[in-house]
């Protein structure tokens, strides 16, 4: 009895599976096992119906597409259909053990217009909420910082063409959920933090920026650093140009804030009042010197402190340039001042130039163009048979002493007691006579100052000595 029921009842299940699935049939991830190929259409039908796409964006966002919106429906080919015949309604013993899965294809379809519609109709498609992807780049230049690497932005911006692509084939798999981002749906920065060529630009520049040149000027200091320095700078080809023009441009607005030379300057004279001077002497940048030598400085990217390259210097950048050691020459009084560390030691009569003639004797600042030791001086004349010489020497420093020397006359000394009471006028000024002995009565030498004594006046040259003279002329100055 127990064998014709156990044959009854498995001939009875066979024969059920002759118009059902199998035990342990799966259709497109469906559990089939027992149903007909029509109730599959219906519940693959239902759910197609039923359908929504839910789509995870970054920062937190998701959204759906329906099935409805796209006109989502089944489409059966006959394909279930085929299964079941391949299917022997006998085996089920063995399905329960060991079931089987089928793939089919062309079982949904949906409206391609429809689908394109709804994405591109997403909020994250729509460029007022979309932030686009930004690539890693350098900062502006930071004062005291110079600059730096700003990392990428990632952004939220899809591409649309990736998201239809990897929503067409999550529909045709009637998935409930994908990750946009994990599926590299979004658009990606060209250039991040990270990229070699980026941080070696940063280096670069701030081997020229993260340095200051000081100018000093005496007291005063004129600091060149990142904060000007980086507006000369580009990046081109993997190097850093400096600018040239800009570098000439600034050494010239050194110069024209510092330089002194021929510009006018307000003079106290020994006299009270206070007059206009200018002339040669001054501070005169070398521009073409500093600017060269400000590049090479700027290739070091060292801090560095130092004076601008001079075409000539003066005496002091504080205060008047020319110091206070200095001779002050009266053209009009033909009265001259010796000052040194600011207290007058020497003040003469003497005797310039003669205008007439051509021989000016100019106004202006100017400086000394050389000085000479152990020199003998001469003045040829054309009224005596021999030159008178004056050595200049080092024997017996004091206050100082002046002689007028004329090309065409010999020097004229006179005793600073008793100068004016030798000698005749004349329009060249003062002739000197026999009278006048430079030597005391017991033979010692006397210190002398030049007065003004010309005959003529050409070519005559003001020497501030400071020492007293030894008068070694063989005759008396003549007439």
């Amino acid at each position: 009895g127990v064998v014709i029921t156990g044959a009854a009842g498995y001939v009875g299940m066979s024969m059920k599976y002759q118009n059902t699935y199998l035990p342990g049939t799966c259709i497109n991830g469906m559990n089939a096992a027992g149903m007909s190929p029509k109730a599959v259409e219906e519940a693959m039908a239902k759910e197609a119906g039923d359908y929504s796409l839910r789509l995870v964006l970054r920062n937190d966002a998701s959204e759906n597409i329906e099935g409805s919106a796209i006109g989502l429906n089944t489409v059966f080919d006959g394909s279930l259909e085929n299964i079941l015949k391949q299917q022997n309604p006998y085996t089920w013993p063995i399905h329960m053990i060991k079931g089987e899965n089928y793939e089919i294809e062309t079982m949904l379809a949906y409206e391609d217009e429809a689908l394109d519609q709804a994405v591109d109709s997403l909020n994250a498609m729509d460029p007022a909420h979309v932030t686009a992807p930004e690539n890693a780049h350098l900062s502006d230049y930071i004062k005291g910082e110079g600059y730096s690497v700003i990392p990428e932005t990632e952004g939220d911006q899809l591409n649309p063409e990736k998201v239809k692509e990897e929503v067409k084939a999550a529909i045709n798999d009637l998935k409930e959920e994908i990750d946009l981002d994990e599926l590299g749906c979004y658009e990606e920065p060209a250039v991040r933090s990270d990229d070699e060529s980026l941080t070696a630009m940063a280096d670069s520049l701030n081997h020229y920026v993260n340095m200051t040149v000081t100018y000093t000027m005496g007291s005063k200091n004129e600091i060149l650093d990142g904060e000007q320095i980086h507006t000369w700078l580009s990046y081109e080809d993997g190097q850093v140009r400096v600018d040239e023009g800009k570098i000439a441009e600034y050494v010239k607005s050194l110069a024209a804030k510092y330089n002194t030379a021929y510009s006018k300057r307000t003079f106290k004279t020994s006299y009270g009042p206070e007059v206009e001077v200018s002339g040669v002497y001054g501070w005169g940048i070398d521009q073409q010197a500093e600017a060269a030598a400000l590049k090479e400085a700027l290739a070091e990217g060292k801090n560095v402190t130092k004076e601008p390259a001079y075409a000539q210097k003066a005496a002091s950048h504080d205060g008047n340039d020319y110091g206070n050691t200095y001779a002050e020459v009266n053209l009009t009084a033909q009265h001259m001042y010796f000052y040194k560390d600011g207290k007058k030691i020497l003040e003469s009569d003497f005797v310039s130039g003669n205008v007439s003639k051509g021989y000016t004797t100019p106004p202006g600042l100017f400086s000394l163009t050389y000085k000479q030791r152990d020199a003998t001086l001469k003045a040829a004349h054309t009224f005596q048979r021999n030159e008178c010489s004056q050595p200049v020497d080092d024997k017996n420093y004091d206050e100082g002493v002046i002689l007028v020397v004329c090309q065409r006359h010999i020097m004229y000394v006179v005793h600073s007691d008793e100068g004016d009471g030798y000698g005749t006028e004349c329009q060249y000024g003062r002739i000197p006579d026999r009278t006048f002995d430079p030597l005391y009565p017991n033979g010692e030498e006397s210190q002398f100052f030049a007065v003004g004594f010309a005959y003529p006046p050409e070519h005559t040259t003001l020497l501030i000595l400071k020492h007293r003279r030894q008068l070694c002329c063989n005759e008396r100055c003549r007439d």
